[in-house]
């Protein structure tokens, strides 16, 4: 029998606790990269139509505006084309008179005697187109050939000749004047004017001369006025 008391567990001699029993590490899981937030709801804004971009101006440059010359109006309209507008008495001459009356129109007619420069409208080409064709009609129809005629039944040539003459003279006095404004009337719709030289084809000079008149006026014509 032992002589020492009953041992203290707690004494520094004393039987050690067993150690705690480790617990198994928790298989870490690989790192995943950060979530970026959702988008927030997308929300309609009313959007300011852009405005509609502006077409050719006087100057003949897209987009750029410019102070409309005296007797030269052009108008905008639906979808960007443009129109004439109306002219002025004060229009100079070489500019458009755009809804020239029958006064006017001659009377420019035989005041730009010589003036291949600058344009003309399609009023002013055609009325004394219409009086130039007249005056031949008469003066042919109504002196040369009964004249002709007369001749040909034994009678005077007298007649014959003096409408084939005065016929001859009113086309040598009106073969510049015409072919200027044919050639300024071809500046309006922004085509050369040596292209009117094509009136000279007998049948084809004919319907050409028809389709000038026809054409519709073009701001870019205003390269070929005068500076």
């Amino acid at each position: 029998m032992s002589d020492q008391g009953p041992i203290d567990p707690n004494h520094p001699a004393g039987p050690s606790a067993p150690p705690p029993a480790a617990t198994p590490a928790e298989p870490q899981s690989p790192q995943q990269p950060p979530v970026a937030p959702p988008p927030p709801p997308y929300e309609s804004t009313p959007q300011q139509s852009a405005p509609y971009p502006p077409g050719p101006t006087a100057t003949g440059r897209p987009g750029e505006p410019g102070p409309a010359q005296p007797g030269e109006l052009w108008q905008p309209t639906y979808g960007g084309t443009y129109q004439p507008g109306p002219s002025g008495p004060d229009t100079p001459l070489g500019k458009p008179y755009y809804g020239a009356s029958f006064g006017v129109a001659v009377a420019r007619y035989w005041k730009s005697y010589a003036l291949f420069s600058g344009r003309a409208s399609r009023s002013e080409y055609w009325w004394p187109y219409l009086v130039n064709a007249i005056v031949v009609a008469v003066f042919f129809w109504g002196l040369y050939v009964p004249g002709l005629a007369a001749a040909s039944n034994g009678g005077s040539p007298a007649l014959a000749i003096i409408g084939g003459v005065v016929s001859g003279v009113y086309l040598l006095v009106t073969v510049i004047p015409t072919y200027a404004i044919i050639w300024r009337r071809l500046h309006d719709v922004n085509i050369p004017g040596p292209w009117g030289l094509f009136v000279l084809l007998s049948t084809l000079g004919f319907i050409w001369s028809i389709v000038i008149g026809c054409l519709s006026p073009r701001p870019f014509g205003e390269r070929f006025d005068r500076n």
